[in-house]
């Protein structure tokens, strides 16, 4: 048999991987790491030498994948989950709930009938409740009622609803869902320190080679008898306790309030959970004949576990398969028939028919005891094959005990369960509604009737086949369904819409398969609202709807809240609006090659190209040549860790330093991120406010000479309306409009340096500049920050396998593009290049004004954009609810926008004297560390195997930290430095506290030169 393995890197997964393969399968293991990871482990060192195994890397949320690794399979054994709480919860249960369902309906629709899901005893409230366990009865078995509080134990619970729903679909189709405990290599390993924790979790404990026998013997079990089909859950538990203390001493300590069901008794270290179901129907229905259940019977019936099937400490068989070879299953022999259809077992198991039976006979049914292993009851078994499942119940159901007999409530073999008795008696109890009713019931028979354990599968078979001949029309019709809206109308109204429109009805038209589309200026806001893969888009609307969700679903009130407060977390409600963003943009995940191209330029290209010049200066041509490109073979390095990191770790920036870390590596990756930021938005706007000011005073031939200060505020007129907006989408005509003028501003630009250089030939210019040369540092690393767009871009394409290649070229071609454009300012200009190289050019010419005022707006559009992430990382950290219905919440979100946006202009007022210098210390204290040393951290923790890779992550790290406070304190002494006075005789300088641009007019002969803050007059001779 060819099983397929989910999780297989975990614990329990390798031990089923390595239980299969010694029983002869063959085994395809399924994970999202990499078992080289895990090289150090004995179980992958055994499993990966293995002929029988092979591995499949696939992120099981993406359906797709999942349904191509499960091809050629004949069973699943699904264990990928993450297997607690953890510090995010929503990734937690958003994960599992899509994991699950991929699995079991991929595995529908390829036609396997054998489907194991590890569940959780969690189900029924225990250790991870912040209220504690609560059970209502000991020992705890299926029926007791499954009311989690918590996400792991609900993304369970939803795993095993999924499991209903997909055997309705696929009737032939069995699933078991194993509710496993804590999985242990032994006793002594579940026995804990913390006693509040060993009380909520009822000391119980399973071993991981019972767990692993448990899936195989829930998949290698015959399907195709007439018995168990559909879906069942099944405890799995140890039979004893893992404390040293009486069970009835730890139950009149702790529990002596909850009863104890009639009939069982707490001696010795008896555990508090019922796996007698797991018992029955899991090993009666193995028709292998092997020695590991030659004494299973005797094992079960004196409540000890029996080998290789216990749930505590495995027997003997369990642990001779760990040293021995693998060698060929034993052939599986098919199962007894009996005359009426219903399945019969082979001698031997607990629970079947064997030499002396101990369940009485019921219905008048005669069943054959003592039938030898080989031999057959049956005459012309041949002649059965032709017989139709429905004819088999009609005549099995002759045979049946009614389920009401006469006027009483009798119940044949001790009555119905509980939560399943019907209100009809008497006569009525024939009528087509009590047929109806008796359709609809899940088990005729419980699990605690006498001989229930034999009877259960005859009756839920017969129920079973009568439900499906009642709905076979409901089976084979299936309406159509409507055509959802096409991408191409959905978003006609963005640019280029009717574009895009067109060219997909075309190739319709002709045949040919529609071009991959997509909108451009979307996508990248897109990106933007998940920076640094962090979801940061505004949940303004997430409280109405999950109130009509919840409305819909319920018919609750709208006042009437979906959780409590306490549990609904803002994470969650950030995350639960994603379904609905879905229905305004484009679905991402499909992005091609050329795509991520532009949309990796589109990250890196902006204002950074215009600091170059001077920052090439301050540098030397040759050292800020040599630095370029170390830094961005550097931060290429370190980008592809972060990549191969999320690889191993899914999740966010964020979440991968808290998963790795804890919080507070979260918090200062986030806080890092938000640094960032903003100083970028200040940086932008005295870069806005440089280039409105040399606009201004050309227009005007220098009459009138504005502060800078004064440009900072009139921004605030354009920052302070935008900051409120919420959905990022809005600001795609910003996009668009920035990005015309970017490149058309960066080509104009190219253009008059080439030409400046070819006129007057090149500048003198210093191979090293020992006084600023700190400065370039800073500088490149601010050119080269991209990090946070790496995730999400990475996120967005259709083969992120390529994505490695796409971000090294696009790399190499942002060293020849900034290393140019450094170049060319500085050998055009020489040691008059400005911090902003467009104040270089001729101020007279009408295109060059035109060219200063459209980069200035351009970039000003593209503040909001660099606003948006600082602002919903700490709206993120603030503030727990929306303010779509709470205008208090949504004024005190108003008040921080408005907070953050003067908070910028406060610090671009106090650097606009030093705007090389301040864009420097940006990237010195907070785009070095976001780089370098967080990437390095995080690789060091989750991929780095060998010493080589611990080695470089170790260096990154140290590079990282010394550059950071290097150049971080350099750049602030240089602040802090007094400008040089010029030489006496020649010059004056005059502190005027205001900024202008160099050689911006000529009057009466004497050339006005501003740098910075000190205007230096220089008459001619």
């Amino acid at each position: 048999m060819k099983l397929a393995v989910t999780g297989c890197n975990g614990r329990v997964g390798r031990r089923v991987v390595l239980h299969a393969l010694d029983e002869g399968h063959q085994v395809v293991g399924i994970d999202i790491n990499d078992p080289s990871s895990f090289i150090e482990d004995v179980d992958a060192r055994r499993i990966t030498a293995s002929e029988a195994f092979s591995f499949e890397k696939a992120d099981l949320k993406d359906y797709d994948q999942a349904l191509q690794v499960l091809q050629g399979c004949d069973g699943v054994a699904h264990l990928a989950a993450y297997p607690n709480p953890g510090d995010y919860v929503w990734q937690t249960h958003n994960s599992n709930v899509v994991i699950s369902w991929n699995i079991l309906r991929a595995a529908a629709e390829l036609g396997i009938k054998r489907i194991a899901q590890a569940s959780t005893c969690n189900v029924v409230r225990m250790v991870y409740s912040k209220a504690g366990a609560k059970p209502d009865y000991f020992p705890i078995d299926e029926d007791h009622p499954c009311e989690p509080d918590e996400p792991y134990g609900l993304s369970k619970v939803i795993a095993e609803l999924q499991a209903d729903t997909i055997v309705r679909g696929y009737p032939n189709t069995r699933i078991a869902s194993l509710r496993l405990h804590w999985a242990v290599p032994n006793r002594e390993s579940a026995k804990r320190d913390d006693p509040v924790r060993r009380r909520n979790d009822l000391w119980g404990w399973v071993h991981h080679d019972s767990a692993a026998e448990a899936f195989l013997l829930a998949i290698t079990a015959h399907h195709d008898q007439k018995g168990w089909t559909g879906h069942e859950a099944f405890f799995i538990c140890a039979p004893d306790t893992a404390d040293e203390r009486d069970s009835m001493e730890l139950y009149q300590t702790f529990w002596s309030h909850v009863p104890i069901r009639e009939g069982y008794r707490l001696e010795g270290n008896a555990g508090f959970f019922d796996c007698s179901k797991a018992k029955r129907l899991l090993v009666r229905y193995l028709t292998i004949a092997s020695e590991t259940f030659n004494n299973a019977d005797d094992d079960f019936a004196s409540g000890s576990p029996g080998p290789g099937f216990g749930f505590g400490t495995p027997g003997r068989s369990g642990v001779q398969r760990q040293g021995t070879p693998s060698t060929p299953p034993i052939a599986n022999i098919p199962p007894r028939i009996a005359f009426d259809g219903s399945p019969r077992n082979v001698g031997g198991f607990p629970g079947s028919f064997g030499a002396q039976s101990r369940t009485p006979q019921t219905g008048g049914s005669s069943t054959p005891t003592g039938v030898p292993l080989g031999e057959s009851p049956l005459q012309g078994r041949v002649a059965l094959d032709d017989v139709t499942d429905e004819e088999m119940a009609r005549v099995l159901r002759r045979h049946l005990v009614p389920r009401r007999v006469g006027d009483g409530d009798e119940t044949p073999t001790g009555g119905i369960s509980r939560s399943r008795r019907t209100s009809d008696s008497g006569p009525a109890a024939s009528t087509p509604q009590r047929h109806q009713q008796e359709a609809s019931e899940t088990f005729p028979i419980p699990y605690d009737a006498p001989g229930g354990d034999i009877t259960h599968p005859i009756y839920k078979w017969e129920v079973d086949k009568r439900r499906q001949a009642a709905r076979t029309r409901a089976l084979s019709y299936s309406p159509p369904a409507s055509d959802p809206i096409h991408p191409s109308f959905e978003h006609i109204h963005e640019p280029g819409g009717f574009r895009r429109n067109y060219v997909i009805q075309r190739a319709n038209e002709q045949g040919v398969q529609e071009p991959a589309v997509s909108n451009n200026f979307i996508e990248f806001l897109y990106l933007f609202g998940h920076f640094a893969g962090e979801d940061l888009e505004e949940d303004e609307d997430d409280s109405t709807l999950l109130a009509r969700d919840h409305e819909a679903a319920e018919g609750s009130s709208e006042t009437e809240p979906l959780l409590s407060e306490s549990v609904m977390s803002k994470r969650s409600l950030s995350r639960a609006r994603r379904a609905a963003r879905r229905n305004n943009v484009e679905s991402h995940g499909d992005a091609t090659v050329t795509q991520a191209v532009l949309m990796l330029l589109k990250s890196f290209v902006g204002t950074g190209v215009l600091f170059l010049g001077k920052a090439f200066f301050n540098g030397g041509i040759l050292f800020s040549s040599l630095t370029m490109t170390g830094i961005a073979l550097i931060s290429l390095y370190s980008f592809l860790l972060l990549v191969k990191t999320k690889d191993v770790v899914p999740g966010s920036y964020g979440d991968i330093g808290g998963a790795l870390y804890g919080p507070w590596m979260r918090y200062a990756i986030l806080s890092a991120i938000a640094v960032s930021q903003l100083g970028f938005v200040a940086a932008y706007t005295i870069f806005v406010s440089e280039g409105l000011q040399a606009f201004v005073s050309a227009v005007t031939n220098c009459l009138k000479l504005i502060p800078v200060q004064y440009f900072i505020l009139m921004q605030l007129i354009v920052f302070l309306p935008l900051a409120l907006i919420r959905n990022i989408a809005k600001l795609s005509a910003f996009a668009l409009v920035a990005d015309v003028f970017i490149l058309s501003g960066l080509l104009y630009i190219f253009g008059t340096e080439i030409s400046v250089i070819a006129n007057r030939g090149i500048a003198k210019v210093e191979l090293f500049n020992p006084k600023d040369f700190p400065l370039l540092i800073g500088t490149a690393v601010f050119s080269f920050e991209g990090v946070g767009l790496v995730i999400p871009i990475s996120d967005s394409m259709r083969e992120p396998r390529k994505f490695p290649a796409v971000l090294t070229g696009v790399m190499l071609f942002l060293i020849v593009l900034f290393g140019g454009a450094g170049v060319l300012a500085y050998l055009a200009f020489g040691s008059e290049v400005q911090t902003v190289v467009i104040t270089n050019l001729d101020s007279k010419s009408k295109f060059v004004q035109a060219v200063q005022l459209l980069y200035s707006l351009a970039i000003l559009l593209s503040v909001p954009l660099q606003l948006f992430p600082a602002v919903r990382i700490m709206e993120n950290g603030l503030f727990t609810r929306s303010g779509k219905s709470n205008p208090k919440v949504k004024w005190m979100k108003n008040g921080l926008r408005f907070a953050i946006v003067m908070f910028c202009a406060g610090v671009s007022w106090a650097g606009a004297s030093d705007l090389d210098k301040f864009v420097a210390l940006v990237g010195s204290f907070a785009c070095v560390p976001l780089c370098y040393v967080y990437p390095a951290m995080l690789h060091y923790k989750a991929c780095a195997r060998t010493l080589r890779s611990k080695v470089a992550d170790i260096l990154l790290m140290i590079f990282g930290s010394i550059a950071a406070i290097y150049t971080t304190y350099q750049t602030i002494a240089l602040m802090a430095a007094a400008q040089p006075e010029g030489k006496p005789g020649l010059a004056f300088s005059v502190v005027l506290g205001l900024s202008a641009p160099i050689g911006c007019c000529e009057v009466d002969g004497t050339v006005i030169a501003a740098h910075l803050s000190i205007l230096s007059y220089e008459k001619e001779p």
